[in-house]
């Protein structure tokens, strides 16, 4: 799968971003699930963290990060102590 990766802050003018080949995310804990993105918004809170603006106060934590926090997809899978959602179901 593919992701806009941040390896370092900076403008967001310098193109910090990279379009990164990444491994597919997999399910680790019971209480996990996997959703497959469909769209991805970004706020200016990502915006801040790119620029390292909020470098200061721990944002990022660590890095590489992929940001974006504000998503709509599919749940492919789920983990066994998972009861609310459902494999196909749409997020919000």
């Amino acid at each position: 799968m593919y992701a806009m990766v941040l390896t370092k802050t900076a403008n967001i003018e310098t193109n910090p971003l990279e379009f990164t080949s990444i491994d597919k995310p997999k399910i680790n804990r019971d209480n996990e699930l996997l959703v497959e993105i469909k769209s991805c918004g970004v706020c200016r809170s990502n915006l801040h963290i790119v620029e390292g603006d909020w470098n200061k106060y721990g944002f990022p934590a660590q890095l590489p990060i992929i940001p974006g926090h504000e998503i709509a997809g599919v749940v492919k899978s789920i983990g066994n102590k998972v009861r609310r959602v459902k494999i196909g179901q749409s997020s919000p």
